[in-house]
């Protein structure tokens, strides 16, 4: 784990941390412009729909967040899930959150955030 995190290029605004259930969290300071308010805008809406919502209906905001809700905050792993959307749904899962690019740019900014840190 150490090597990584020596491997991984210096990023302005960043920091790794370890969340309290243990999980590595990469953080990230992007800046504004490069899609970041289209990926909060369906970020915000991935939170709510159905299609991406927890299977045993727990708040995902709340789970993700522990006991101080950031805002602002783009997260990966629920970005990660409109990737594994079929085409149609992410369609409609974009035209519902008002996001003005289409599932093609969406997939590539959000496949573009995942290489940051892999």
């Amino acid at each position: 784990l150490l090597e990584t995190m020596h491997s991984l290029p210096p990023q302005p605004h960043s920091a790794l941390a370890l969340s309290n259930q243990g999980t590595l969290v990469a953080i990230l300071g992007l800046e504004e412009g490069e899609g970041t308010e289209e990926l909060l805008k369906l970020q915000s809406h991935l939170l709510r729909d159905p299609l991406t919502a927890p299977v045993l209906g727990h708040s995902y905001r709340q789970f993700r967040s522990g006991s101080t809700p950031m805002k602002g905050v783009l997260d990966g792993d629920l970005l990660g899930c409109f990737l594994e959307l079929t085409l149609e749904e992410q369609r409609q899962l974009s035209n519902d959150a008002g996001v003005a690019l289409s599932p093609l740019q969406l997939c590539e900014l959000i496949d573009g955030l995942m290489h940051l840190v892999a």
